[in-house]
């Protein structure tokens, strides 16, 4: 049976993982989202040089 501490530092630990989850794929949705205007300005640019 657990205790209620070991019980508690499961929950943070498990806690923690999942904001480091969330917070890597926020960050690589950032950059794709970055990487995607990067992309639409350019093909904007090429567009009205024509």
């Amino acid at each position: 049976m657990f205790k209620n501490r070991d019980l508690l530092r499961i929950l943070v630990t498990h806690l923690a993982v999942l904001v480091a989850i969330v917070t890597g794929l926020g960050v690589v949705a950032l950059l794709k989202g970055a990487q995607d205007q990067i992309n639409a300005s350019r093909y904007a640019e090429r567009a009205l040089e024509r």
